[in-house]
């Protein structure tokens, strides 16, 4: 009766055994053509056995890691820092080669209507209306456009650490795991061309909790990924700190509002 777990392992050694008969075969034969493959410094004999040069007076287990495993253990960390340097030249090449199709993920770019948005666990929507009186418009509009370039450079290197001074906490938890998951379908990041914001537009002010909050409906073009999209960015302002990103949700061709670009305004 064939023994399929012996053939298995026969055939698929694990690699502190294939390593290590490689390596005594190797210097099985190397021993025998040349005895030793470097010249004994001075406290070592040339022991052909080996093909290596072993320190006077050791005795046999140890010439056997000396000889055998230590030379196994640097020739597999040798063989699998190769292997990788040349997974990812090759995966660099086809990057380079196939740049249209690899930069039209549609994932890329992080709040278009393929994806669900960005929310933290319970989110409920600040309510319609404006209810922060007075408020800075300017100052909104320019922490949305830092927050915005972070948040999508995050996305597409797949590094939530970019982004991590410009989310609010729970949502940071939130992108964090979403890129956790993207980077089990593809490992490497994806370069943004052309990304900017077009415009944008101040949809509602509120309070989230005890906190004020501003929902901004951002025009967002993209070259590559080829993209012209709308999206809302929900921000919150923890005790009188910048703007953060609380939420992200894609807008559907058919509900944009109609207007002029380049600076918010309220609908």
């Amino acid at each position: 009766m064939i023994n399929w777990a012996f053939l298995r392992q026969l055939l698929h050694p694990p690699p502190w055994l294939l390593y290590t008969w490689i390596v005594v075969v190797g210097e099985g034969i190397l021993g025998k053509a040349f005895g030793c493959v470097v010249r004994a410094p001075p406290g070592f004999e040339c022991d052909a056995a080996y093909a290596l040069p072993m320190p006077i007076g050791t005795g046999w287990p140890i010439r056997v890691v000396l000889g055998y495993f230590l030379p196994a253990g640097l020739l597999f960390l040798v063989v699998q820092s190769v292997s990788e340097a040349l997974d990812e030249t090759a995966k660099a090449s086809l990057d380079r080669f196939f740049g249209r199709i690899v930069h039209a993920d549609p994932y890329s770019l992080l709040g278009t209507v393929d994806q669900r948005g960005l929310h933290p666990p319970g989110w409920l929507a600040p309510a319609d209306g404006f209810d922060l009186q007075p408020f800075d418009e300017a100052e909104l509009h320019r922490h949305a456009e830092r927050a915005f370039v972070l948040v999508q450079q995050a996305w597409a290197q797949q590094d939530p650490m970019l982004a991590r001074t410009v989310v609010a906490v729970r949502t940071w938890q939130v992108f964090n795991e979403r890129i956790d998951d993207s980077r089990r379908f593809r490992r490497g990041g994806i370069l943004l061309a052309g990304l900017k914001l077009a415009g944008g537009r101040l949809l509602r002010t509120g309070y989230l909790g005890a906190e004020p909050a501003a929902a901004v409906r951002l025009q967002v073009r993209c070259s590559d990924p080829l993209t012209d999209c709308e999206q809302d960015w929900t921000f919150v302002r923890p005790r009188d700190e910048p703007w953060l990103v609380v939420a992200v949700d894609p807008v559907k061709p058919e509900s944009r509002p109609s207007g002029p670009d380049g600076r918010l305004e309220r609908t």
